[in-house]
């Protein structure tokens, strides 16, 4: 997390209140070599004492966590580049804002007898956002279907020891600056670091036999990281800038030349310049590739239909879903 305590100050009740809005997040625990990563829906109980959540069975972290193992979950908010110019301040430099809170704690494995218990939680509570619609329920499912998913998933739950959070939302700039800065938001930014995500009622698909999940679009970059010398710093912050500067076509780019020396010093000083070497991508688009195409179709209409969920691009994911490569 940001270690500038003026980004850390939020109340813990509103850091848990968009974890409990947001009920999607990345899981992670540590092993030899990488970390492990899932993204996974969960729920938040009432006290925020631990979240619950499934894992399909072959996923590597059901085997790490068959005694319990320390896990954090990571909830992401909303997140954008902000340009220095738009604070209306020559001062200024590139920065990327963003909301992220940190769910720490112990990750151990429930009774198996749980899951039924746990599916109906889950589906009742994502069902309910959906209002008007009709909820689905468990007793919709065929039961050959209803078995194979019990078999196929397990539940887990994490002990939540300790909650960490940043809301780093220029809160370090003067009032009339933030605001201005803000008068710009809009860009899609977050687009070119996260895919959409989005809860998926079994009923869209058009076909009895069908179940709740959570479609989902994620990449990880794996590798080693390593610092660079920190003379490289200015050539990274100005490839950067400009990276993102040519996002916001058709502003006139900031560039580093519009710097302060004093300022340009100072920040030189404060960061470090780091490159991860990457050995390894790896990624996920569950768009529901599983079902047959009238059915994805079905359901990425119903997305378009809003049924209070901002779910970005995901229904034109959905539609027409990334093919394998020949």
């Amino acid at each position: 997390m940001h270690p500038n305590s003026v980004f850390r100050r939020t109340e813990n009740a509103q850091s848990l209140a968009l974890v409990r809005d947001r009920a999607f997040g990345t899981l992670a625990v540590s092993t030899e070599g990488a970390p492990l990563l899932s993204h996974v829906p969960f729920l938040l109980s009432e006290d925020a004492s631990y979240a619950d959540l499934h894992l399909v069975r072959s996923n590597p972290i059901c085997r790490a966590a068959r005694e319990g193992i320390p896990a954090r979950l990571a909830v992401s908010g909303p997140d954008g580049y902000i340009s220095p110019d738009w604070y209306g301040d020559p001062g200024q430099v590139p920065t990327w804002n963003y909301v992220a809170v940190h769910l720490i704690g112990r990750l151990s494995p429930l009774p198996h007898e749980q899951i039924d218990l746990l599916l109906a939680a889950q589906s009742a509570a994502f069902e309910g956002r959906l209002d008007p619609k009709t909820p689905w329920t468990m007793d919709k499912m065929d039961p050959e279907v209803r078995t194979r998913l019990q078999r196929m998933i397990l539940p887990f739950r994490l002990h939540i020891d300790e909650t960490d959070s940043t809301w780093k939302l220029s809160q370090n700039k003067t009032e009339p600056m933030r605001i201005s800065a803000a008068a710009h938001e809009g860009i899609p930014a977050r687009l070119a670091v996260s895919g959409p995500d989005g809860y998926i009622s079994p009923d869209w698909y058009g076909d009895p036999g069908q179940v709740p999940t959570w479609n989902y679009v994620a990449v990880h970059l794996i590798g080693r990281l390593s610092p660079l010398p920190h003379e490289q710093i200015d050539l990274l912050l100005a490839a950067q800038s400009a990276a993102f500067e040519g996002r916001l076509d058709p502003k006139t780019p900031w560039t580093m030349d519009k710097m302060d020396p004093e300022v340009r010093t100072r920040l030189q000083r404060m960061i470090l310049p780091f490159r991860l070497h990457i050995d390894e991508t790896d990624s996920t688009w569950k768009l529901s590739q599983n079902k047959t195409e009238p059915m994805r179709i079905s359901a990425a209409a119903h997305i378009e239909t809003g049924f209070g969920q901002e779910l970005g691009g995901l229904a034109t994911l959905m539609q027409d879903p990334p093919q394998d490569e020949a």
